[in-house]
């Protein structure tokens, strides 16, 4: 065999195995922007109970708590209407919240914290209230602070109802 045609041979092997390891096939890859939404790497556990219904469980590194409970029907929708949520945060001074929509951009919450003196919400932690508009589907994250930590929410919002079609 010639020198050049065992050298073109190893030349495109390399090719072909190259391509075969990048993340997104011939098909998916193009310069027109995706449609596809964000999807959150690891999104928060939703928990339904007879005593506190619908709940999205925080997490933190700090080991503080953080829950809420959801008091709004397609909480994980994409629309324009406002998703009441009753927080309960442990750890101690005034929380701070920052929201991050799905492209990244800071957003904020439609109205709260508002703070609640009393409650039957059975969680540990102070108590508030908010709102919160997710009119787009991705991936949103909600940010909590404290004086002694932070925890985090990660919502996936998708524009239809989960589970099997009709």
């Amino acid at each position: 065999m010639p020198k050049f045609v065992g050298s073109a041979a190893v030349v495109v092997s390399f090719v072909l195995a190259a391509s075969a390891c990048t993340s997104e096939s011939p098909s998916t890859a193009s310069s027109a922007p995706s449609t596809a939404m964000a999807q959150c790497a690891s999104p928060s556990r939703i928990l339904e109970s007879g005593v506190n219904g619908t709940e999205v469980e925080g997490s933190s590194k700090d080991g503080i708590t953080l829950y809420g409970q959801v008091q709004s029907e397609g909480f994980l929708l994409a629309s324009e209407a406002e998703k009441k949520i009753v927080w309960r945060i442990s750890g101690s001074g005034r929380p701070a919240v920052e929201v991050t929509r799905p492209g990244g951009e800071e957003s904020r919450l439609a109205w709260g914290l508002e703070f609640h003196s009393s409650s039957n919400y059975a969680r540990p932690g102070d108590e508030y209230g908010s709102a919160l508009v997710l009119d787009e589907p991705g991936c949103w994250n909600i940010h909590f602070s404290r004086e002694s930590g932070t925890a985090d929410v990660w919502l996936q919002v998708d524009t239809r109802p989960a589970g099997p079609m009709p």
